[in-house]
């Protein structure tokens, strides 16, 4: 039992009205899943109430602590301000770590709604999805710098994230991660095996588009011979793009058909990209290193399911260059979510905190859609305007997505945390000394104070004497 009488008293309600505390109210209610109270005491995320009012205020409490880098103090420090309630440092990991499987659910049911194409997709596109699938790593304090993997998967026409999976470095790139749907269009990078990943789509009713490199390719004639692809390729011509029909075999034995798109890079292109392998080959092998590899970096290899009477394979390079859009969804996350190095050496929380940052993302996504349909509005050219020829000024503007991102965030940011005036705090001031002080040690004393009662005492002694003097 705990010593101190106040570790579960509750702060009095607050005599302001904060703007973000309604928006708050609004965003639970309307965004975030009806049962997300009776889940927090099935998982025994909620089991006493200890202190916080309730679910929702553990749930902001918990968003607060990822999104803005606060230590346990500071978040009881700001619970005690916002009347959420007052409960001690260690009493909010044990919530923190009692939260795992809660929020752990609150992901993956999030993303669940975003599942289905919006209405003007589904009507133009017959509900087919482009699915753009990477993995991005997330360093730890003291770690090798691949210690998180993000799993991610992206709907490049909705612009929204679908599924994701947090994991460690044991955890190989694979579409196993991932539920694709019938006629979905997977495109992937260079990390994911091709036979396997065929495999998967092929059996998801799905296909796929998936850079390789000639090491890591072994293509087949349908007589099982092997393809020796430098002496087929070597005369294309820079620039050109060609289709080679051939299979390809899975651990298994199991052979499937597939298209091996060949694109030789223009030769200004080329030539600069060799010139940038040869330097990294080099750097890292020293004099002697395979000159192979430095001849394949002039061309890109990409293996695919589609059919090319549908997908020509000028069209299929042309999508690959798309998934490039994912790139910079990892770079606009681990830059306005602060997610490129995690501050915090256990595993399990860290995880936990990308996790909340998660829920963050999800709900800045359905933000910045509403704000791209308020501006589609208000920006739209007059019907009869669409013909003519615009000058720059005139032209419609186009939404940067780096700054709607950082916009949204930080708003969001805002509502979780709120605001108090000052009589807020001057009311829990009693409250607030528990966070903002510490005891007195034996061993190292505080520095500070022990100087400023030396230096006190001391002008003190000789301030009266040097006074009647000078009189």
């Amino acid at each position: 039992m705990s010593s101190h009488p106040h570790d579960r008293q509750l702060v009095k309600a607050k005599q302001e009205n904060d703007w973000s505390d309604d928006e708050w109210d609004d965003l639970v209610t309307q965004r975030l899943p009806a049962d997300l109270e009776l889940k927090a005491v099935e998982l025994k995320a909620w089991q006493r109430r200890r202190g916080i009012r309730c679910i929702t205020d553990l749930l902001r409490a918990l968003l607060v602590y990822a999104t803005w880098n606060y230590s346990f103090q500071q978040v009881g420090l700001w619970a005690t301000l916002k009347g959420i309630g007052t409960i001690t440092e260690k009493a909010w990991r044990n919530r923190v770590a009692n939260s795992a499987a809660w929020i752990e659910w609150l992901v993956q049911s999030q993303f669940s709604g975003h599942e289905q194409c919006p209405q003007w997709i589904r009507e133009t596109y017959a509900d087919r999805r482009i699915l753009l699938i990477d993995a991005t790593r997330l360093k730890l304090p003291g770690g090798t710098g691949d210690d998180l993997r993000l799993h991610w998967c992206s709907d490049l026409l909705g612009s929204q994230m679908l599924q994701v999976t947090v994991t460690d470095r044991h955890q190989a790139e694979g579409l196993g991660h991932f539920q694709v749907g019938q006629g979905d269009i997977v495109v992937l990078d260079a990390g994911y095996p091709v036979a396997s990943t065929v495999r998967e789509a092929i059996g998801q009713k799905a296909d796929v588009v998936v850079r390789t490199t000639a090491s890591h390719l072994h293509l087949e004639t349908e007589e099982a011979e092997t393809i020796k692809l430098k002496d087929r390729i070597k005369r294309y011509a820079f620039g050109a793009t060609h289709q080679i029909k051939g299979w390809v075999k899975d651990d298994l034995g199991k052979r499937y058909h597939v298209g091996l798109i060949v694109h030789r890079l223009p030769k200004e292109v080329a030539l600069k990209a060799q010139e940038r392998k040869r330097q990294r080959l080099q750097a890292k092998r020293g004099r002697h290193f395979n000159q192979e590899l430095v001849w394949w970096a002039g061309w890109i290899l990409l293996v695919t399911t589609l059919l090319q009477e549908q997908w020509p394979s000028v069209e299929v390079a042309r999508l690959y260059r798309a998934r490039w859009q994912i790139e910079l969804i990892f770079k606009r996350l681990k830059q306005d979510l602060h997610l490129h190095h995690i501050p915090i050496k256990d595993w399990k929380r860290a995880r936990l905190v990308v996790l909340l940052h998660l829920i963050v993302w999800s709900l800045q996504e359905e933000s910045q859609h509403w704000m791209r349909e308020q501006f589609k509005r208000i920006s739209q050219p007059q019907q009869e305007d669409w013909g003519q020829q615009m000058d720059e000024e005139e032209a419609p503007l186009i939404l940067s997505s780096w700054r709607l991102t950082q916009f949204c965030v930080e708003h969001l940011q805002l509502v979780l945390r709120g605001t108090w005036p000052l009589k807020r705090v001057q009311e829990c001031l009693p409250l607030l000394q528990r966070y903002l002080s510490s005891h007195s040690r034996k061993k190292r004393p505080h520095q500070e104070t022990a100087l400023r009662e030396w230096l006190l005492s001391k002008l003190s002694a000789l301030g009266a004497p040097a006074v009647a003097e000078k009189r």
